[in-house]
Order: C-alpha cells, then structure tokens, then sequence
C-alpha cells in the first residue's frame, strides 16, 4: 500500500469520530444505514446507541467494520463507493456466501480482512 491510497481510508476513519470512540451518529451516515439496523449488526439494543454509544460491543462492531472498509479504500484506490458496495453487498462465496457486513456483525472481521488481502494479491479461491 501506498502512502497515496492510506490518505484514503484516514479520510474516512477521520469522518467517524473526534476522539477514540466512533459516533454511531457519523458512522450510521457514513455507511447509509439507520441506527436500528447498526443496533442489530453490533447486536445491541437500540437505547444502547443513544445512551451508551461507548459500549464496547458497539465500538467493536464499528471499528471492525471502519477498518474492513479503510482496508477496502486502500485496496481499491479510494472508491468509496465500490468499497461500500462491496462490504453491504457482495455474496462471499468463499467464506459461505454471506456479504462482509454479515460476518462483520458474526465477530469474523478477521477472516473478511484477510479474505480481502488474498483478493487484491490475486487469489481466487
């Protein structure tokens, strides 16, 4: 990875938060998705987003899915779109056919992460 396409997904990970929690406000924008879906995809309850946005299952599930996606960005020259796309919708053949998103929220950041670094290297499975 280029110092060039980092820019990328520092940009991105800056839009999510001034300090070291992630607001669920700026990540449910910036990932086009409600804060009732966000709640079901970090498994947490709804009030959970609005009182106790620091709670470390929320947290998790954000910077797990930010970081799939800023790994994405920098993969794929900065198309946010793309990389979005990918994550939320692309079927995982591989990895049992659900998308990124699903295994993210399923705790498997590590095996989509890695799956991902084998796509850009080449591998196909």
């Amino acid at each position: 990875m280029t110092s060039a396409t980092q820019k990328h997904s520092i940009h991105f990970s800056k839009g999510l938060g001034e300090t070291t929690a992630i607001s669920p406000r700026l990540f449910s924008d910036q990932f086009h998705i409600d804060f009732e879906t966000l709640a079901d995809l970090a498994h947490v309850e709804l009030a959970v987003l609005l009182h106790r946005p620091d709670s470390e299952s929320l947290q998790k599930y954000m910077r797990d899915a930010s970081n799939l996606v800023s790994l994405l960005l920098d993969l794929n020259g900065g198309d946010l779109g793309r990389a979005m796309a990918w994550f939320r919708h692309a079927p995982l053949s591989e990895l049992g056919g659900a998308t990124a998103e699903h295994y993210v929220s399923q705790g498997r950041a590590d095996a989509v992460h890695r799956y991902a670094l084998a796509l850009a290297a080449g591998a196909t499975g």
